[in-house]
């Protein structure tokens, strides 16, 4: 016992911990005025003298000394008798709160920030927030997403399908495609005419798959009138696409899943029309009117011109199909989100009922050159939506970081790309790539490059910490979608690294995010591949891997912890680097779970050291000895294995965790 608690001693700052869970800021979501408790942990054998908060107000730094909290204490020793607990108590001023910590011991000073403890000053940015009256959306922390990709889920009406050259555009004729039939490559044989059937009657009728799977919310892709069948050059945004369906079928489809429990939203994309879009006419087919025909059309300061040429509008990423909209004009914001019959208050409205919004590329929206109306647009539209339905969803899509569009005041979430998906990916595969002008256009450029588990932990941990927690626990965390690789095809086909990955999608800090067909072992790497059709015959389904996935949508559904719970990060011994594993806990005032995930092919378990005894260093959030009892195991269903652990030392051989593990710690 001696032995433990001097390495406790040496190695104290790994038990340092504070985020916005519930053991550390009571209430988490606090009302203005409310007295609001803020606590931080550590080892009862630490060397620290003092701590003292030091929150940031109208500019200014002020220091306020933390002191012990034995009552919170004498709750907390039954579970974590190891423990100490500092709190301080403030009423809610302002918007939020903004604060760190200075530690001191009798011979240094140290700050800790959301970087961690450390002896340099941390940047304001990565200071605690804590927000008065966050307006999140009550129904959110309990989802399970699903996207589904209209055309490719489920074909309910054939009457609505494309027929082939029925629409045309160029020398591009439509093509109505075999629902088996796999897409090709971009080119002469495949285009984005090229349809297979999926509507909206399709989705009414897999609403019993959704219900089987536990989905409780869906995302899609764009479904207003469009030439294309990915749908992001709008044509109408106040028509459901016709080979979809209508208004009323959508209507109908809305009420139909809010029944069941299941919330909608929607694409909304408002970077840029299509440039068959009334508003632009590129085309002609509404005669000669139109921003492209005329500078004095009504219309023409929707758009961005560089000159008089009608040809040197600002289009996205240069596709001249999809012109960029001038939100300099205040009769654009009416029509997108300001009138009452606008755009995006058409949809949330009766009869329709939607429960939210994906913005599409939300990070360009009202960024011009020089121009930079982003904030004050974010604003606008979260003041007008947000008075029809408080409740309701608004995500960007953003692959960067988007810090500065998460606000109160602004957007909800956002497509975690950077934060969570890249890292991840590029952890588990070391592939990364970008896209880069070359040789006078678009390519696509990718690699092979070293990319730690340190790599990976230290990027999350970057770009989480820049907003607050409240809001980490809402951004939409995915491994793949319309955009990227499938997981499944990345990792290439190697079921148990695509169940450890799966793992992390449920119990990491945000909202889950399911791309159709992933459950069952769907396959592609680039669009067109990754969005072929919806795979309904059984018996080419990956049997194991669906029923994986219902088992940690029940878990995270069931298990608040991983919806709301704090996250900490344990910090291994030096010699386990080699092997790859990561080890965290997700935590409420008195139940812990852990989860252990280890990156190593099955194809290649045998070269590595898979019978080296792990040691899991449970003392660092103060644990004694107990038990673990085994959730989630490899080639285990709910068989509640017992495991004990003593002085605060979880041991286990890495072979009985590869490579992953979810044990409730007692």
């Amino acid at each position: 016992m001696g032995e433990i608690i001097q390495n406790q001693r040496k190695d104290w700052k790994t038990s340092i911990f504070h985020d916005g869970g519930s053991r550390f800021v009571e209430p988490t979501n606090p009302k203005s005025g409310e007295l609001v408790q803020i606590r931080i942990q550590y080892l009862k054998y630490a060397p620290i003298s003092k701590i003292f908060l030091s929150l940031f107000r109208d500019g200014e730094e002020l220091n306020f000394e933390m002191h012990p909290d034995p009552s919170f204490c004498s709750q907390m020793s039954s579970f974590f008798p190891n423990l100490e607990f500092k709190k301080v108590e403030m009423h809610s001023q302002g918007k939020e709160l903004q604060y760190r910590f200075r530690i001191l011991t009798e011979k240094e000073h140290f700050f800790y920030s959301t970087l961690g403890i450390s002896r340099t000053t941390p940047p304001e940015k990565h200071c605690f927030r804590l927000i008065f009256d966050a307006p999140i959306p009550k129904w959110i922390y309990n989802s399970v997403f699903y996207q589904i990709f209209p055309d490719r889920f489920y074909n309910g009406n054939p009457n609505l399908d494309v027929k082939n050259g029925e629409i045309q555009r160029g020398k591009e004729k439509s093509v109505k495609c075999d629902w088996e039939e796999i897409p090709g490559e971009y080119g002469e044989n495949y285009t984005s005419l090229h349809f297979y059937g999926g509507d909206l009657e399709g989705i009414r009728k897999k609403i019993p798959y959704l219900q089987e799977l536990g989905i409780n919310a869906l995302y899609l892709n764009p479904i207003f009138k469009a030439s294309t069948n990915h749908k992001y050059n709008t044509e109408n945004y106040y028509q459901i696409d016709p080979h979809l369906g209508t208004n009323e079928e959508f209507a109908s489809l809305v009420q139909d899943l809010h029944k069941k429990g299941i919330r909608i939203i929607l694409d909304a994309v408002i970077n840029h029309t299509g440039d068959t879009h009334p508003w632009f006419n590129r085309t002609g087919k509404k005669e000669k009117s139109g921003a492209y025909h005329s500078q004095t059309d009504p219309h023409y300061e929707f758009y961005h011109f560089y000159s008089d040429d009608p040809e040197s509008y600002d289009a996205w990423k240069n596709f001249k199909l999809l012109p960029r909209l001038n939100f300099t004009s205040d009769s654009l914001k009416n029509k997108i989100y300001r009138d009452e019959d606008s755009i995006l208050q058409f949809w949330m409205r009766p009869p329709y009922n939607i429960d939210g919004w994906r913005f599409d590329c939300a990070n360009m929206i009202g960024k011009y050159e020089k121009i930079d109306l982003s904030s004050t647009i974010w604003q606008d539209i979260h003041y007008n939506l947000k008075n029809i339905n408080e409740d309701s969803l608004l995500l960007g899509e953003t692959f960067y970081d988007g810090s500065e569009l998460i606000s109160p005041e602004k957007l909800d979430a956002i497509t975690n790309y950077t934060a969570f998906y890249s890292p991840l990916v590029r952890w588990l595969s070391h592939q990364d790539g970008f896209q880069a002008f070359s040789n006078g256009m678009f390519r696509n450029f990718s690699f092979s490059y070293p990319f730690s588990l340190h790599d990976m932990i230290s990027q999350m941990q970057l770009f989480r910490g820049l907003i607050p927690f409240q809001y980490q626990l809402i951004q939409l965390n995915l491994l793949d979608g319309h955009d990227v690789p499938r997981m499944y095809s990345v990792l290439k086909k190697d079921e148990e690294m695509m169940k450890m990955a799966v793992c992390m999608l449920f119990t990491y800090p945000g909202i889950p995010l399911i791309y159709y067909g992933d459950e069952i072992g769907m396959e592609g790497i680039n669009d067109p591949a990754n969005r072929r059709p919806m795979v309904w015959d059984e018996s080419k389904w990956h049997k194991s891997l669906r029923e994986f996935y219902i088992r940690m949508i029940k878990l995270r559904k069931d298990i608040v912890e991983f919806q709301t719970g704090s996250f900490f990060i344990f910090k291994l011994l030096p010699k386990y680097e080699k092997l790859e594993i990561i080890t965290y806990a997700r935590l409420s005032k008195n139940r812990c779970y852990l989860v252990i995930l280890q990156k190593s092919s099955s194809k290649d378990s045998d070269s590595k050291q898979n019978n080296v005894e792990i040691e899991i260093p449970l003392w660092q959030l103060g644990y004694e000895s107990g038990k673990i009892i085994g959730v989630i195991e490899k080639g285990k269903e709910g068989e509640n294995l017992s495991k004990n652990y003593s002085s605060g030392i979880f041991r286990i051989e890495n072979s009985k965790i590869f490579p992953y593990f979810i044990g409730e710690v007692i």
